[in-house]
């Protein structure tokens, strides 16, 4: 049986060749152990709810754009300092600043 797999925006599309195993008679190994009819559909399982692609930051689900701009060597250091005091990534800092200079 062939299957179609989407690997997300980076990836594109592939086609498979697809085909039942029978886990009593065939040895098949994931991570070093012996897989099982249990461990497969946990894996299908955890295959199929994976999104592609960055986390959604619109509630609404409507989807979220890159921005993208310049700054000084200054700048970056500073946003890497507030970034890491913060414990957060640097772009949660920059739109939380974007967010309330354009709120003001």
């Amino acid at each position: 049986m062939k299957a179609t797999v989407n690997l997300g925006p980076l990836g594109g599309v592939v086609e498979a060749e697809v085909s039942d195993i029978d886990l009593e008679a065939e040895e098949v190994y994931v991570g070093g152990e012996r897989l099982n009819e249990q461990g497969a559909s946990a894996l299908e399982h955890e295959f199929t709810q994976r999104r592609a692609g960055r986390p959604n930051l619109d509630a609404s689900g409507s989807g979220s754009v890159h921005v993208g701009f310049r700054v000084t060597k200054l700048v970056r250091a500073q946003l890497a300092g507030r970034a890491e005091r913060a414990g957060v990534p640097e772009s949660e800092v920059l739109r939380a600043a974007l967010s309330q200079y354009l709120a003001s």
